[in-house]
């Protein structure tokens, strides 16, 4: 990879070349490392037009059992920044349930024209533990 491009070379003998930049950038922090059940996770979110170009796309906020299921909780379509453009929410949080089970968790945001094309996603992972 350079420069925001992939080379593939394909069975045919060409070199093909594949765009992988992405126009928004997303950027998902969170000081939460270890939780107990009922506890509370905040995070902050960042989302940043770094094309040349106006971009309209949406955005998934999803919570991710890793390895077994993933459940969004919230979908904002006709999302809209200028070139260079950002936006940022903070103060952001989530509270755990009580009868959440202890093991590691993610949340993760996830832009594009979805759901066929993702253009980036970031997050963050946490731990419940015991109380």
């Amino acid at each position: 990879m350079s420069g925001g491009r992939a080379y593939v070379g394909g069975s045919d003998g060409w070199v093909y070349s594949l765009d992988v930049t992405t126009p928004v950038e997303v950027d998902v922090t969170s000081t939460t490392g270890e939780i107990p059940p009922g506890g509370t996770v905040e995070f902050t979110i960042r989302l940043t037009n770094v094309s040349g170009a106006a971009q309209d796309f949406s955005a998934l906020l999803v919570f991710e059992i890793p390895g077994v299921r993933e459940r969004i909780l919230s979908q904002r379509d006709g999302l809209h920044l200028e070139s260079g453009q950002e936006i940022v929410v903070s103060n952001l949080s989530m509270e755990v349930p009580p009868s959440m089970v202890p093991g590691d968790y993610a949340v993760t945001v996830r832009v594009g024209d979805l759901p066929t094309d993702e253009w980036d996603s970031g997050g963050f992972g946490f731990r419940v533990v015991s109380r």
